[in-house]
């Protein structure tokens, strides 16, 4: 006759499988949210570059387009003709549900972002991604904090015109850069991922860094983290830095 377990020997075994799940399941997690979030901002990159080629192709480059205003207004609804965007509406309405509450957007640590907690600009409903336009130079020259002047036609963020944020989330939780919300550039031609190389001055190391506590120099510790992502399939920024 086989001799059966003990009370003992089960609890033990059980204890055994629980600190085993207890250390495995959190790696588990974060890595199926890390797929879910790659997966929405795969989405969204992909509609917004469709959209974007097809703008360019009808209506010529943004520097053309009839309303060119710093409040991305005219962006949002030039993006409206080829996407289903709703609810657009400026960041600074009071009566617009993307951004009503205390919606305070954070560095990719969960610092201060500084000017950059609150979102400028006329955002959108993409599904269920907040998506935010700002035009940022009305002649597609770039501007003067990214240093645009300083890049090259074959650099990647060439007349730069401004950028696109995307919160795949909204406005749940963490609204972090780098983790919920990430940043674009649109140019003349094509919409490119913040942070993808050549950066014409900043750097992951300043812009997308998880062993750095702020931001440094007017960036904002995250808003490099797009390319990042897209590129290597992974964030690895969260608990590491990382060099290209």
């Amino acid at each position: 006759m086989k001799k059966a377990f003990t009370l003992a020997e089960v609890l033990i075994t059980l204890g055994i499988i629980g600190i085993i799940a207890a250390m495995t399941l959190p790696f588990l997690i974060g890595r199926y949210n890390e797929k879910v979030t790659l997966h929405k901002l795969e989405t969204a990159y992909s509609l917004l570059s469709s959209a974007y080629s097809s703008l360019i192709f009808e209506y010529g480059t943004p520097d053309v387009w009839p309303d060119r205003s710093y409040n991305g207004m005219g962006v949002a609804n030039m993006f409206a003709k080829g996407l289903k965007l709703y609810s657009i509406c400026l960041t600074t309405d009071r009566n617009c549900d993307l951004f009503t509450g205390k919606l305070v957007y954070k560095t990719l640590n969960g610092g201060d972002a500084g000017s950059y907690k609150s979102l400028i600009g006329t955002g959108a409903k993409l599904n269920d991604i907040t998506v935010t336009f700002l035009m940022r130079s009305a002649d597609c020259r770039g501007w003067a904090m990214y240093k645009w002047e300083s890049v090259t036609k074959k650099s990647p963020y060439y007349h730069a015109c401004g950028t696109i944020h995307v919160d795949i989330n909204g406005k749940a939780q963490p609204n972090r850069y780098g983790v919920d919300l990430f940043e674009f550039i649109f140019t003349d031609t094509r919409i490119v991922p913040s942070g993808t190389p050549p950066t014409p001055y900043y750097s992951l190391n300043t812009s997308c860094n998880g062993k750095r506590s702020s931001s440094w120099d007017g960036s904002t510790n995250g808003n490099f983290c797009a390319a990042w992502l897209l590129i290597n399939k992974n964030m690895d920024y969260l608990r590491k830095e990382v060099h290209w």
